[in-house]
């Protein structure tokens, strides 16, 4: 294991590199400004300050490096004892992508090293690897896919934590690690004004310490439409899933079938409003008969709404079935509402906020306690470019979750500042 000075050592070295390339970005910007030109001579230039990548005959890579630190007022997502600390996290990444109008491919790898400056059974090392593309063989028939993998530790909050009797987690327990493998992959095809988008995708999941959660899921899913206009697209969609474990919790198996079907409208308003909205029917079964079905209205808003030039209002709603390794419980019913919130002060100054409520229903077994978390969550922050090569920026977020039994809630705060090195 990683002593605590090699650890100093190793993210000192880390934020040296960091300066050093702020420092370098810095001197290659004057370098190439011309004799009486200032940076604020460019920032009406529609991308002025958006990285430019490298370019390799048919590839662009756009590597990049983004150094933070983040003070956390309840590290262990406590209702009592709550402890606090600061993290400081490397984060490398590029991005890889080749393509034209008919088809692109796209690699995104990312490594982040956390860092506690008190707390070093909570350090982590969390990894990806992304691979996204579509292909259009005719003007009507396109293929979407990607596959991916994440090595990813799960957050403190996270409800299948390992907690006492009074809601603070077990002293023994670690960050759960938790490795994604995913496929996806869809056709969609048009015939004049009918469209049809079918395909199916793929999770496993392996997690590190408690081996019952290890289970795959797949969701194949059919969407059937028509475009009553460019700007609407009706459709209707029938979501299916299959979830399956590796074993049995206690010798119960928590294997289950389910679908989604719903009823919604693709809006491609130009600029000013895209995305979707539907509204349905949701259902799980379990296979084993002491979990009870869930099962409810499905409904989901997911836009992009540009009323200024300079402001994006981005809402998303989501009413989904999720999965629980609590013995007590069948699984939860999701109710998620956010709205993010963009607007560009300047071409190199953008302001951010956020507001979301989340409220998690528990479908419980016969005898077992009622339970249920309501979290309220909100945000904002800003990211100063300083040039195409250099950014800083700064976020506040607070957590607060209240929970039956009580004992479950807690109250977070966040501060985060962060500078980055891109190209």
């Amino acid at each position: 294991m990683m002593t605590r000075s090699k650890q100093f050592e190793r993210m000192a070295a880390a934020a040296a590199l960091v300066v050093t390339l702020s420092v370098s970005s810095g001197a290659v910007l004057a370098q190439d400004m011309p004799r009486g030109k200032t940076a604020d001579n460019t920032e009406d230039k529609p991308g002025a300050y958006d990285p430019q990548g490298l370019h390799v005959g048919a590839f662009k890579i756009l590597p990049k490096i983004e150094l933070t630190e983040t003070y956390d007022s309840n590290v262990y997502s406590s209702k009592t004892n709550t402890v606090s600390d600061s993290i400081t996290a490397l984060t490398p990444s590029v991005n890889i992508s080749t393509g034209n109008q008919n088809y692109n491919v796209s690699l995104m790898l990312s490594e982040t090293s956390k860092f506690y400056a008190s707390r070093s059974g909570e350090d982590v090392n969390d990894y990806s690897a992304q691979l996204n593309g579509f292909y259009t063989i005719l003007r009507d028939t396109k293929f979407t896919g990607s596959a991916g993998f994440s090595h990813a530790h799960e957050s403190r909050g996270n409800p299948d934590s390992n907690r006492d009797g009074s809601g603070n987690l077990l002293p023994s327990a670690k960050p759960e690690q938790v490795e994604d493998t995913s496929a996806t992959l869809f056709l969609e095809q048009s015939v004049n004004r009918a469209y049809v988008k079918a395909g199916t995708s793929l999770h496993s999941f392996s997690y590190h310490n408690v081996t019952d959660r290890d289970r795959t899921e797949a969701t194949p899913s059919l969407r059937v439409g028509y475009a009553i206009s460019p700007a609407y697209k009706v459709f209707v969609e029938d979501q299916m899933n299959w979830r399956r474990y590796d074993k049995t919790q206690g010798g119960i198996s928590r294997d289950s079938d389910g679908y989604r079907l719903t009823v919604g409208n693709t809006l491609e308003m130009t600029n000013l409003l895209t995305g979707d909205f539907y509204v349905g029917y949701i259902n799980q079964q379990y296979n084993n008969a002491t979990f009870k079905e869930i099962s409810g209205l499905a409904y989901g808003v997911d836009l992009t709404w540009t009323p200024t030039q300079l402001t994006t209002v981005m809402p998303h709603i989501l009413r989904s079935i999720e999965e629980t390794t609590n013995a007590s419980y069948s699984g939860y019913l999701s109710n998620v509402v956010r709205v993010d919130v963009r607007h560009e002060l300047r071409r190199n100054i953008n302001l951010l906020a956020n507001l979301g409520y989340t409220l998690n229903d528990y479908q419980k077994k016969s005898g077992a306690g009622n339970r249920s978390d309501s979290i309220l969550g909100a945000g904002f922050g800003a990211k100063y470019n300083v040039n195409s090569l250099l950014y800083i920026g700064g976020d506040y977020n607070y957590t607060q979750q209240n929970s039956k039994p009580s004992n479950l809630g807690y109250t977070d705060h966040k501060v985060m500042g962060r500078i980055g090195v891109q190209y």
